[in-house]
């Protein structure tokens, strides 16, 4: 059985991976880490988007392709210094958002990501947004 994606289901995935990074850049701007408020936005957001695409399969695999492009989002955003030639040390700059990113993100947002998209999936399945 083949997956059919509707333009819907890429629309939400896009738009589902702009609020993962900006929730996520606007925390590493303010503090450096993401607090429980940005995590409880993380989850709402995901139950949102999790209702939008109402199936599992395709909540899974929009799930991985907005974290995907949520961290390309992220590293470009932190790194736009170095791309506009604002900066010399690249590499330092480079190496530092991807653990600044990673920091950020694991264990526990991409969990609450995660479980929020399951919760909205589920509610999403049981009121039939379909």
């Amino acid at each position: 059985m083949m997956l059919r994606l509707e333009l819907r289901d890429v629309a939400a995935t896009i738009g589902w991976s702009v609020v993962l990074a900006s929730i996520v850049l606007q925390a590493l701007y303010v503090r450096a880490s993401v607090a429980e408020f940005e995590i409880v936005l993380l989850f709402f957001g995901s139950v949102i988007v999790g209702t939008v695409l109402a199936d599992l399969e395709k909540l899974i695999i929009g799930c991985v392709a907005a974290i995907a492009l949520s961290l390309v989002i992220m590293y470009v955003c932190l790194n736009l210094p170095v791309i506009l030639h604002l900066a010399v040390a690249a590499e330092a700059l480079g190496e530092g958002a991807i653990v600044m990113i990673f920091r950020g993100i694991f264990p526990i947002p991409i969990v609450a990501i995660l479980f929020g998209g399951l919760l909205g999936s589920y509610i999403g399945e049981r009121l039939h947004f379909r």
